[in-house]
Formats: C-alpha cells, sequence, structure tokens
C-alpha cells in the first residue's frame, strides 16, 4: 500500500467524520453543493480505483454516500416545504 493511499483515505474518513453532523442536522448545505460535491467524489472513487488506491477509493465511497444521504435531505426537505405551501 502506497503511503499516499493511506494518507489521502484517513482523511476521507475525517470528512465522513465531520459529515455526520450535517446528516443528522434540520440544517442542509445547498442542493447545489451536494450534487456537485457527489459528481467530484464519485470521480475521485474512479481515479482511486485505476491507481488501485483501493483504501481511498473505499474512504471516498464513504464520503460520497454521505453527500448522497445529504442530496436527498435537502430534495426531501424541499418537496415538504412546497407541499406545506399548496
Amino acid at each position: 500500500m502506497a503511503w499516499q493511499d493511506l494518507v489521502i483515505g484517513i482523511g476521507n474518513w475525517i470528512f465522513v467524520l465531520a459529515l455526520i453532523p450535517s446528516i443528522v442536522s434540520s440544517k442542509k448545505p445547498a442542493l447545489a453543493t451536494s450534487i456537485m460535491t457527489v459528481i467530484v467524489v464519485t470521480v475521485f472513487v474512479y481515479c482511486f480505483f485505476t491507481l488501485e488506491f483501493y483504501h481511498s477509493m473505499i474512504s471516498s465511497l464513504a464520503v460520497g454516500m454521505c453527500w448522497w444521504i445529504l442530496f436527498f435531505q435537502v430534495v426531501l426537505k424541499k418537496k415538504d416545504k412546497l407541499s406545506i405551501n399548496y
């Protein structure tokens, strides 16, 4: 395992821990922030796979899953607000 794989992987796990408060909070990031981050992190997952940085790939996948959760929470929150206004 390359040391870079380990450093990137550990950094990603820290990002996962940092995203947990946003996932459980009622305040969510902007929809555009969520979707752009999901797209970029998904590209990172593929890049890490092709570099055989498997720890980085798995940890980036976890970060991506957190951002997908946030994305769907934002979408559902917007949907609820629209249905309340009618």
